[in-house]
């Protein structure tokens, strides 16, 4: 993939008319707005300082997606006026919430709305407004958090973004690739969000039809769209001081980076767990962290001095780990949360079970029986759930294994030996599964897990999707049906049809946030229902 050039001073007039403007070429110029104050002084406490309680435009959705397409809708965001204080509050995750909040109307909201901060910036590049013949028809002010994105669209004028703090990601296609681009009409429509997280779509009252763009450059469906095979991105990163100068027409996909929006703590702890692959998994822990979750990636086999496949696990070293967090200045008090995948998924529940300080759980393709290894507490082992490999299938095509149908039914009593007693836990539960899941039958040791709460009294959440696969992993990384499992050594499936699992690990990471914020920061607020 090509990336876009870059300029180390601000170039003459002239020179930015031949050598950009003329031929419609990108470029991002640095060295450029280092003498504006706002480099410096726009912290979120000058910003709160100097524009307070004022009222002002935020763009509220349930999953940072504005104007965009949602199934057969596009959908733009709910537009709610509040004080600015107020969405700071929920920037700097004083106040939580399960939706995102984003300054971003258009307009010349800076001019508009924040005149208070236009002393600081430098609302005319003299040397662009040169070489176009005119001034800006508008200058804007974006805000918000990692989690809004801007959909892949193009604009019929020139934009000079500028990076005061954090960094902005760029994808870009040229206007070449219009023909590899689809466009399809959708109904407009509206978010309306409640403060609970819960949310409508409501359709416009009119009767034309929005042409916009279905495709997610990030995670393309080619089988959809197969002439996007041909498109030619770029991809670049903005960062703070410097300013991308888009052409006309060109497409563009926008993320940016949490790190102007941190807050001071205390924040939740989570104990991320991963599977029987061992080793330290570190990625989903990482994202989490940057979503503001002081995040222990935990290691149990097949890692330095732990063994691959241990003869037993002690619960006294998930302990540890829990004494550890808790431990840390920036985590919260009052308990913290673990997540887990696979057999990570059944270790969670043993920890928000057996041990203290675990307030909140997430199973993650996993199951409500202690599998493949025993595992010791203060006085007690569980067995692991009893398995026949003869059950296991090969493919004699592909030399694929399915481990789907080896563990004995868990409906005989001789297996119960094996449950761990969820419903005597105090921990809150979400449990996550695919229907698709090759390696084991996840929904099913959820669903046994979930009605033994359900009986117990005990609210519980619970989330099964059709065609995701065993590894729901966060979103946007690509689905693995396969793969050689770096432990048993074999060729694994693990399952998954490819735009149903990319929905449910988009969906599944939303929830998974929703939840620990409920749960963990002592808030009422319940989970989005997306």
């Amino acid at each position: 993939m090509e990336s876009v050039p870059y300029l180390d001073r601000p170039p003459s007039p002239l020179e930015f008319y031949r050598e950009w403007v003329s031929p419609n070429k990108p470029c991002i110029i640095r060295n450029a707005i280092g003498h504006w104050p706002a480099l410096h002084k726009w912290t979120l406490a000058y910003l709160r300082e100097v524009v307070g309680r004022k009222v002002v435009s935020v763009a509220v959705t349930p999953n940072g997606y504005a104007d965009a397409v949602f199934h057969d809708r596009f959908v733009m965001p709910e537009e709610r006026q509040m004080p600015f204080m107020d969405f700071l509050d929920i920037v700097e995750k004083k106040v939580t919430s399960p939706n995102v909040f984003y300054v971003q109307k258009q307009c010349s909201n800076l001019t508009e709305e924040f005149p208070e901060l236009i002393c600081d910036v430098q609302p005319d590049i003299p040397w662009m407004s040169e070489a176009l013949g005119k001034k800006p028809d508008a200058v804007n002010f974006w805000l918000g958090e990692s989690a809004a994105v801007t959909s892949l669209h193009k604009d019929h004028y020139e934009n000079l973004y500028c990076v005061i703090s954090g960094e902005k990601q760029f994808l870009l296609h040229p206007p070449s690739d219009r023909p590899f681009i689809p466009y399809e009409l959708y109904q407009a429509a509206t978010y309306k969000v409640s403060e609970d997280g819960s949310f409508e779509i409501v359709d416009e009252k009119t009767a034309d039809k929005v042409p916009w763009i279905p495709l997610d450059p990030l995670n393309p469906n080619l089988e959809q769209y197969p002439d996007y095979a041909h498109a030619k991105p770029l991809q670049c990163t903005v960062k703070a001081g410097e300013m991308l100068y888009l052409p006309s027409l060109w497409f563009h996909h926008v993320q940016q980076s949490h790190g102007c929006i941190a807050g001071p703590g205390p924040f939740p702890g989570l104990i991320d767990l991963y599977g029987s692959g061992g080793g330290l998994v570190e990625y989903r822990a990482s994202l989490l962290a940057s979503r503001g979750f002081v995040t222990l990636a935990l290691a149990y086999m097949a890692f330095e001095d732990l063994p691959a496949m241990p003869e037993i696990l002690e619960l006294d070293y998930f302990q540890e780990a829990i004494d550890f967090l808790h431990k840390q200045q920036q985590v919260k008090d009052g308990g913290i949360g673990v997540l887990g995948l696979s057999k990570g998924a059944d270790l969670a529940l043993s920890m928000a079970t057996f041990l203290p300080g675990i307030k909140a759980a997430v199973s993650i393709s996993g199951s409500g029986f202690n599998s493949f290894i025993p595992l010791r507490g203060d006085g007690f082992t569980i067995p692991a759930h009893p398995y026949d490999l003869g059950r296991m299938k090969t493919s004699e095509e592909s030399g694929l294994v399915d481990f789907s149908d080896i563990l004995d039914d868990h409906r005989d009593p001789a297996t119960w030996d094996s449950r761990i007693p969820v419903e005597k836990s105090l921990a809150k539960f979400l449990f996550l599964s695919g229907l698709d899941d090759k390696n084991w039958k996840s929904d099913l040791y959820c669903r046994d897990a979930v009605q033994r709460l359900h009986q117990c009294g005990q609210k519980v959440e619970f989330c099964s999707y059709s065609g995701a696969g065993h590894l729901l992993e966060p979103p946007y990384l690509p689905l693995c049906q396969s793969s050689i499992h770096k432990v048993l050594g074999v060729f694994v499936q693990w399952g998954g049809q490819w735009r149903e699992h990319a929905r449910a690990q988009e969906d599944a990471w939303h929830r998974i946030q929703a939840f620990f914020w409920k749960h963990l920061m002592n808030s009422d607020i319940p989970k989005s229902n997306l």
